[in-house]
């Protein structure tokens, strides 16, 4: 009987312990995980002489094929090609006249461009507007009308679906801007094939008073606007949050989604919302809004990236390296102002500046390597797919190139 006693002892002993070592535990994760989320990132910062630099660089052969959209466009009129997004290896685009001498322009139709198979499509736009931003799915064209109210000093817009003649239009949101600028614009995840909408709607008096200023960040699901994320601004009051360089830091890949804040006061900031947890981080912060300009962002696989161009000149730029594994910013000054994309699951980015197309890597936080052709002779606006390939415009000839590398 006191045998028994002593092993139901020992058991409560062991088992008290055992209770005690998941609690010290426990509170030991809490607290490592608590400093990890408070804690400061390590910033590394260096400068490089960007140009000495850029004729120093190894040369990467690239493949540049012409394709027949500009060849083709041509029987519709001679007007300005606009490449705005590639998915699954199609390009979209819309096509620009000048006609109506207006700010936003006037759209004549929209085109689309499988790189594989040399497929092109157009569709004709009857209207006497400006399309803004599309997206084109199955059999029918998401996309945003603008108008611009001369008497008002104010521009109008609509986010309209329709089949692909432009026919049975659905008017999913409405709303106006002081700017075209802040029209709504849409972003495709390449990965989950997910459609999100940023969206910027202005309370305007007087014609051109702005008294609110409200920017929503919305999921595109069956016809309607989810909205994940809104924030506004009172610009009589010079309160609240407003939107910033959209067009440049929306961005979402592999469900995560980046977008820019700014205050009237404050700063800006660069914040990630995780489309798979809902949560939201702030993953840098550009506090000297006299003398420096967030001006673009990417989401890599394990960097996010964001350039930064100053205010006073544009030969003076930064490229800000931001690992997701570690809490650590590489911060490169160098010459030049910066566009940039993602190049490959290698979180290997294109940046072009100056002269050169050159290959940034995040993983060396260096810039390895330049390509064979002169940055002069494009549009400084292009775009990639993420899976090295790169759509450019050329100047001179007008035509848009498929560039493939290895």
């Amino acid at each position: 009987m006191k045998s028994k006693k002593i092993n139901i002892y020992i058991i409560l002993i062991i088992a008290i312990i055992a209770i005690i070592g998941i609690l010290i535990f426990t509170v030991y994760e809490l607290n490592v995980n608590k400093k990890t989320d408070n804690e400061e990132p390590k910033i590394n910062e260096t400068t490089v002489d960007y140009y000495t630099l850029e004729d120093e660089l190894a040369i990467e052969n690239i493949n540049a094929e012409k394709t027949i959209i500009y060849e083709e466009l041509l029987k519709y009129g001679e007007y300005d090609i606009n490449p705005e997004y590639i998915h699954k290896n199609v390009l979209y685009g819309t096509y620009i006249s000048k006609e109506l001498m207006n700010i936003i322009l006037l759209t004549k139709g929209v085109w689309s461009y499988n790189i594989e198979t040399k497929t092109f499509n157009y569709y004709n736009y009857p209207a006497d507007s400006r399309i803004w931003d599309i997206y084109i799915t199955d059999n029918y064209i998401y996309y945003v009308e603008l108008k611009e109210k001369f008497e008002d000093n104010v521009y109008e817009w609509s986010l309209i679906k329709s089949d692909l003649n432009f026919e049975n239009r659905i008017i999913i949101k409405n709303g106006k801007v002081s700017s075209p600028l802040d029209a709504p614009i849409f972003a495709i995840d390449q990965i989950t094939d997910k459609v999100y909408v940023y969206t910027v709607n202005d309370e305007i008096v007087n014609e051109t008073e702005i008294i609110k200023s409200t920017f929503q960040i919305s999921i595109l699901e069956n016809d309607e606007l989810k909205v994940l994320v809104e924030n506004s601004g009172s610009h009589s009051e010079k309160t609240g949050t407003f939107s910033c360089q959209a067009n440049y830091t929306f961005k979402v890949y592999n469900d995560e989604l980046s977008y820019c804040e700014v205050s009237y006061y404050d700063d800006e900031k660069i914040k990630i919302l995780n489309l798979s947890t809902d949560k939201t981080k702030t993953i840098y912060t550009n506090e000297d809004l006299d003398n420096w300009q967030i001006s673009e962002v990417q989401i890599g696989n394990e960097a996010y990236l964001i350039t930064q161009i100053s205010k006073d000149t544009d030969l003076k730029g930064k490229i800000i390296n931001i690992s997701k594994k570690n809490n650590v910013i590489n911060i490169t000054n160098a010459n030049g102002y910066k566009i940039s994309r993602l190049l490959n699951i290698n979180d290997d980015f294109v940046i072009n500046s100056n002269k050169s197309f050159t290959i940034f890597s995040t993983t060396k936080n260096a810039y390895i390597k330049k390509f064979n052709i002169n940055a002069n002779d494009y549009m400084p606006f292009y775009i990639s797919n993420g899976n090295n390939t790169l759509i450019l415009e050329n100047k001179k000839d007008k035509n848009i190139y498929v560039v493939s590398i290895n």
